[in-house]
């Protein structure tokens, strides 16, 4: 049995263990209490997220008709400019991608 001396005490391997272990059941039992809460924002972003992207793809889908000519195809990489820029100066867009980002940069911070 191996000792660490601390100031006047001798504290054993196996006590340092039981404190630690100790400490983590209480952390864990503190997290637990915490996931309900956590899991219910994540459900009610994801929700909010799951009505906003399909109204942003709807506002980029419109937009690209817009604004690629019909002799391109409205897939082609190199109007993507064209459509970045329309899509800037729509506000309905820029501000369901400003909702959007707040949400999934909440969850980034959750996790």
């Amino acid at each position: 049995m191996k000792n660490i001396r601390e100031g006047e005490w001798l504290i054993t391997v196996e006590k340092i263990e039981i404190i630690v272990t100790a400490k983590v059941e209480e952390a864990l039992k503190e997290f637990n209490k915490i996931v309900p809460s956590v899991q219910k924002k994540i459900t009610g972003r994801q929700m909010k997220l799951d009505i906003i992207n399909p109204q942003m793809d709807k506002i980029v889908n419109d937009t690209r008709n817009q604004v690629v000519p019909d002799r391109i195809s409205k897939n082609d990489k190199s109007m993507d400019t064209v459509v970045n820029n329309a899509l800037a100066s729509n506000k309905d867009f820029t501000s369901l991608d400003s909702q959007a980002q707040k949400l999934y940069s909440f969850s980034i911070v959750l996790f």
